[in-house]
């Protein structure tokens, strides 16, 4: 273990190995810890968050994250279990693109969709790691240049994703990226909550708020069409704290497509800034999170696919409906449907996506 602690506060960062790849590389687990003991572990491969630990209304402290003991566990995971997610999050029907009239194809590793980057995303990279030292904060930085054609998506595109967990128990992510040629992005992360801190219950007490008054119904392939339908009179409406198996239950045609909540929301302001987009809390643990970022979008999904099929932490089997994803997002589709925010990064632009999680305790 390294351990190095900044000068200006107590914020603190260890690095742990985390095992190897059959090539021989050495894998990193990164450990931030604040004053308050909050802690958030990052790999550097996948860019995963590995575990989030934080304190109940009891001031115990437990991880709400699922996640794997080592990184054969990642290696074989297919739910993209707290990962980087892009070059595009989320689903391009068809498994193409079309930028200047010049058709681009993508893997189809979701039926005809490419979902979250094609077969080999940046949830399977492994990332340049660097430790940055500012007067107010510790921060990890990951790297990554993902080369032109990379799974079929044009432009040598240079990202740099800095994780930072401040005194106030925030972890702000920032994702910037360059593209050298025209191209689509849209970054996002995917991290499994579970705010109990016990992986065999499940998160249906969970209660959730989305500030949004609109969603994008889905298709018998999960992806939306370019209809936004509103929220109201349907299981979708958490435009107040209700908890999610109330509407789990609800007997609607889109939550039998995709087994339970898999859908995007449409945030109520849509401007380029940070804004609060959901508040999600556990009702016994008295653990809340407050996501916030400055994408048009947040996937709700709600572990609808998980089967048990890779052991997890301390030999837990994950199943349906047993951790909650808020995946902050440009729309799924996006290149495909001009009614939809464009995702199109130009040579010159910088693409530009924050997250910012806060942890504390409800009243």
């Amino acid at each position: 273990m390294i351990e190095n602690m900044s000068k200006h506060n107590k914020t603190s960062i260890s690095e742990f190995p985390f095992g190897q790849l059959s090539d021989g590389t050495q894998i990193t687990e990164y450990r931030l810890e604040n004053k308050n003991k909050i802690s958030i572990s990052v790999l550097n491969y996948g860019g995963i968050i590995h575990s989030i630990v934080v304190p109940d209304i009891n001031g115990e402290f437990a991880d709400i994250l699922l996640g794997y003991e080592d990184i054969d566990g990642y290696l074989q995971d297919r739910s993209y279990m707290g990962a980087i997610l892009g070059r595009y999050a989320n689903r391009i029907a068809d498994s193409s693109i079309i930028l200047d009239g010049v058709k681009h194809l993508l893997p189809s590793n979701d039926g005809t969709s490419c979902n979250h980057g094609g077969t080999q995303g940046f949830n399977q990279v492994v990332w340049d790691s660097e430790i940055i030292y500012s007067e107010d904060d510790v921060a990890l930085v990951l790297n990554h240049l993902s080369p032109d054609g990379d799974q079929g998506f044009p432009g040598n595109l240079e990202i740099s994703i800095r994780y930072t967990l401040n005194q106030k128990n925030e972890l702000t992510v920032q994702i910037n990226a360059y593209s050298d040629q025209k191209t689509v992005v849209n970054i996002s992360l995917h991290p499994y909550f579970n705010l109990t801190g016990l992986s065999s219950v499940n998160i249906e007490t969970h209660m959730l708020e989305i500030k949004a008054d609109e969603y994008l119904p889905i298709n018998d392939s999960m992806i939306p069409k370019g209809e936004k339908r509103t929220v109201s009179q349907s299981p979708f409406d958490f435009r107040t704290l209700a908890s999610l198996g109330s509407r789990l239950s609800k007997q609607n045609p889109q939550l039998k497509l995709a087994e339970g909540f898999d859908h995007c929301f449409v945030i109520r302001d849509s401007s380029n800034e940070l804004k609060e987009m959901a508040i999600i809390e556990d009702p016994v643990s008295r653990r809340r999170l407050t996501l916030s970022s400055n994408a048009p979008g947040l996937q709700l999904y709600t572990g609808n696919y998980l089967n048990g099929n890779v052991p997890g932490k301390r030999g837990a089997q994950y199943n349906k409906w047993q951790a909650v994803c808020l995946e902050p997002q440009h729309f799924p589709n996006s290149p495909s449907e001009k009614s939809f925010p464009s995702t199109v990064l130009k040579p010159g632009q910088e693409y530009n996506h924050q997250i910012r999680y806060k942890f504390d305790i409800a009243n």
